[in-house]
């Protein structure tokens, strides 16, 4: 499965709901949790986390544990696979949403420290996630911004 199916699902489950309720449903509560389901099945991860949307970029968070004792230790203790994404287009335009993930190493110093926009952050870019990108792809980049991670705290 890629990125664009489970955004046609998205903009099906968004319409019939708009038709139904009148209420708007948001991304977080239907794309985010399919997708990391859907990351969860590729990688044979034990179990998965999500969470958001927090602050005004809207950013949301997927970790998936290989750990089964992971989940039961406080938050600031797990150490899973994790990566933040934005929604480039959270609003009543289902037809034009994608997903990009927010890229921390860059700063692009555009909002000054302590500002609200530093503080939200802003000053990190998000790199759009191709329509076409596969869902084990997803898990393959997540992989690599760990393994980054990882050398950068040994050095």
């Amino acid at each position: 499965m890629n990125l664009r199916k489970l955004y046609q699902n998205y903009r099906k489950a968004y319409n019939r709901k708009r038709r139904e309720t009148g209420k708007t449903p948001r991304w977080s509560e239907f794309l985010l949790p399919r997708l990391a389901q859907s990351l969860k099945d590729v990688s044979k991860a034990k179990d998965v986390e999500w969470g958001g949307p927090f602050g005004l970029c809207c950013e949301c968070y997927i970790e998936l544990y290989f750990d089964e004792l992971q989940r039961s230790k406080p938050f600031c203790e797990r150490s899973g696979l994790r990566f933040t994404l934005r929604c480039n287009n959270p609003v009543d335009t289902p037809e034009k949403i994608s997903l990009g993930v927010v890229n921390y190493d860059i700063n692009e110093g555009t909002f000054k420290p302590e500002t609200i926009g530093s503080l939200n952050g802003m000053n990190h870019p998000s790199f759009p996630l191709s329509p076409d990108l596969e869902i084990r792809d997803i898990f393959t980049l997540m992989h690599k911004f760990e393994e980054k991670d990882l050398v950068e705290e040994k050095a």
